[in-house]
């Protein structure tokens, strides 16, 4: 975090709550699921039916990371480039590569964002290669990662439990192109596997997609068939709402100065996304959650009277840390979280820049490698006035930091536009609520 001496591009948050009689607050622009979304369009792409991406256009619930994966597919499919564009997406970069290894006609090469290389994607490269595929990668050059056209049919076999330790991602991106191998494919499945959710994801969105795939407790394992495309348009015609960019309005509504209640629509109860676990996590701050047909009511329903330390393993829902981390320092409870490690290789450090969050709020974070946790210490010293927090280009260390923003004033916020990578209209509908940038 910075001196309050460097505004650079910062601005200020302000908050003028709406008056609860002006009617039922609706957030339009929440947006789709990126992770969802990412899949189906994959499973679109590997159907052959890439014509159904080129149709489908972004709307105010897209996001730079969606649009990028539509890109980046037509991009592998229709241009005579060699250079594809991942942006700073590392779920787009992963799947890709896994794609590309079993589709390009061409050698292809990738560029993003600066953050993006450093973001692992080795043991992916390795398990590829034991397929078939023809890649050249070193770990000291990982710029020049480059895929080549195959010179046979990609086979199946069987990947060891190493592959998915770190990231489900990996397991995602050998999953989805499993149907297309010339034998099953056979993974297994590591006994601590982190962001578990995620993997499921997968394999729900396959079997709704036709894919022949079974999971037992220790493994997966996908057989040679083909994604059918009348399974998979109305996945794309009916995407998920994204529950973790419905983290920030839920962490709005546990603050006493924030909305009494938010409505958005098109919300499932039976969203296959992981993330959804917040929903009962947020019930401990006195937040409630109601479906209806038409979406979902988030209320709060009174002040939270659990001071006790908030306790979570959140290595099933690693990217719900940055809202819980807040909501937790704005309410002064004290959290410990655990199995989290996997923080350090998203868009920022993420368990270093939310020390930093804290300590510019006057708050002493504790952590080792995998928690993260705040025993009721206050930094020593005085706490500036004002507060001028940068999110380090990350999405949702900036999305999370509003939270804060609702219960004390002089808060700077830099690089405001970084929360368009899975939000596009986040500030839309933050001045719903009467949260505003100056």
């Amino acid at each position: 975090m910075q001196s309050i001496n460097n505004k650079d591009g910062a601005k200020l948050l302000t908050y003028s709550p709406k008056d609860p009689q002006e009617g039922k607050l609706i957030l339009k622009h929440v947006p789709f699921s990126k992770s969802y979304m990412i899949r189906v369009f994959a499973m679109v792409f590997l159907a052959g039916a890439s014509d159904r991406l080129e149709a489908w256009r972004s709307t105010t619930q897209s996001c730079k990371d969606i649009d990028g994966m539509r890109e980046a597919l037509l991009s592998l499919s229709e241009t005579d480039s060699g250079i594809i564009d991942v942006g700073s997406a590392g779920a787009v970069w992963r799947f890709i590569t896994a794609i590309a290894s079993l589709k390009t006609d061409r050698p292809v090469k990738f560029k993003g964002g600066d953050r993006l290389f450093s973001r692992p994607i080795a043991p992916l490269v390795e398990s590829l290669r034991q397929l078939g595929a023809n890649i050249d990668f070193s770990p000291n050059n990982v710029e020049e990662l480059t895929v080549y056209p195959s010179q046979k049919s990609l086979n199946g076999g069987f990947i060891g439990a190493e592959t998915g330790e770190h990231s489900s991602q990996f397991l995602s991106a050998l999953m989805l192109i499993g149907p297309y191998l010339s034998s099953p494919l056979t993974i297994a499945i590591h006994p601590q596997q982190r962001s578990k959710p995620y993997f499921e994801l997968t394999y729900l969105l396959m079997q709704k997609a036709g894919a022949k795939v079974t999971v037992h407790e220790s493994e997966v394992t996908v057989y040679p068939s083909a994604y059918k495309l009348e399974n998979i348009i109305p996945l794309l015609e009916k995407p998920e709402i994204d529950w973790t960019a419905l983290s920030y309005p839920l962490g709005w509504c546990a603050m006493p100065e924030g909305p009494h209640s938010l409505f958005v629509a098109n919300c499932d109860r039976e969203s296959l996304q992981g993330d959804l676990a917040l929903t009962k996590m947020m019930e401990s701050f006195g937040v409630r959650t109601r479906f209806f047909p038409s979406g979902v009511l988030i209320e709060r329903i009174g002040k939270t009277k659990n001071l006790e330390s908030f306790e979570q393993d959140l290595s099933d829902n690693i990217d719900l840390v940055p809202t819980l981390f807040t909501v937790c320092l704005a309410l002064e409870r004290p959290f410990h979280f655990y199995r989290i490690g996997a923080l350090k290789y998203k868009e920022s450090d993420r368990l270093t820049s939310l020390i930093a969050l804290g300590k510019s709020v006057g708050y002493a974070i504790g952590s080792t490698n995998e928690e993260l946790f705040w025993e009721g210490e206050k930094v020593i010293g005085d706490v500036p006035n004002e507060v001028v927090i940068n999110p380090f280009q990350d999405h949702r260390i900036a999305m999370a930091s509003t939270i804060l923003a609702l219960r004390r004033k002089n808060i700077w916020l830099q690089t405001p536009h970084v929360v368009e990578k899975s939000y596009s209209y986040f500030w839309d509908d933050a001045r719903t609520i009467g949260l505003n940038t100056l």
